[in-house]
């Protein structure tokens, strides 16, 4: 069976994308909050408290946005419903929902175009009036750009607000993105929420260690020892793993998407609802192999 990988983003930053028992977790240990965004394809976002997934239990009393008009309030909920229409078909119709969105997507466009249209028409007649709306929308333009801008970092359990710096000791919410840790000894380190994209750890010794909820998509780790591991909620998604020794490892919810798995050994590995290679969802009693 296969299931829905959500992105999130918060303050401007994108990661995932997870399944949807990792998210229900960080959103009931407070990692993340009703506030941060989701989206199935890095194009479309909704909140997670106006989408209506996943919080079910946390949303409660919590305002929708803080909108200063009601015009805006009812934009965000015919927003709302657009999104859980397209969602609610995913499973079943996902072609289906695609073509729904492009055409939703051109829709918007042709409607944007007609409207430039007409303005333009409008201030040939009334160019005093007109040039003064279009003034204020290129400075709204103008600003929301440069918020956009400013908004690249974020404070929070899953993505920390941290520089690579390949020369940091193994810790929690380290980053060593794109460094070289090959053949490295790091038996039992603690380095959870670790950012670890596209790091080269190549016959490294990780056995014991506990590297739950690191992100580590597109990384080297061929012939890597994480025997005994915790990997539970690892982004591992793309990543390099031929070779490595994962016996009696914790990859519960872990994200194996696209990996590449050729001669890894499994013994005793826990799986269980984590997503593998071809996008399948783990059973609950995956052991030593994907059910």
């Amino acid at each position: 069976m296969t299931q829905s990988l959500w992105f999130l983003r918060f303050e401007g930053r994108i990661v995932g994308p997870y399944p949807p028992g990792r998210i229900r977790e960080w959103l009931r240990d407070g990692s993340i909050t009703p506030q941060w965004e989701i989206s199935l394809d890095e194009r479309d976002w909704l909140s997670i408290q106006d989408s209506g997934q996943f919080c079910e239990d946390h949303t409660q009393g919590i305002p929708l946005g803080n909108a200063n008009s009601i015009t805006w309030q009812r934009e965000r909920e015919k927003a709302r419903h657009r999104w859980l229409d397209e969602d609610s078909r995913i499973e079943t119709a996902e072609p289906q929902v695609a073509e729904h969105a492009e055409q939703a997507r051109r829709s918007l466009e042709q409607d944007h175009l007609r409207t430039d249209a007409l303005v333009r028409a409008e201030v040939s007649r009334k160019p005093a009036y007109w040039l003064g709306v279009l003034g204020v929308l290129a400075l709204a333009g103008i600003g929301y750009a440069v918020w956009v801008g400013q908004q690249s970092e974020i404070a929070s359990g899953i993505v920390l607000k941290a520089s690579t710096n390949c020369l940091a000791p193994a810790a929690d919410g380290v980053n060593w993105q794109g460094c070289d840790k090959r053949s490295s000894v790091l038996n039992g380190v603690h380095a959870r929420r670790a950012r670890l994209e596209k790091v080269r750890l190549d016959d490294a010794q990780l056995a014991g260690a506990d590297l739950a909820d690191a992100v580590m998509s597109g990384a080297s780790l061929r012939n890597v020892d994480l025997s005994g591991a915790n990997l539970s909620g690892a982004d591992l998604n793309g990543a390099d793993l031929r070779g490595a020794n994962f016996s009696n490892a914790q990859l519960s919810y872990a994200v194996l998407r696209n990996a590449k798995l050729e001669g890894v050994r499994w013994e005793g590995a826990r799986l269980d609802h984590a997503t593998w290679e071809d996008g399948r969802t783990c059973s609950e009693d995956s052991a030593g192999a994907c059910r």
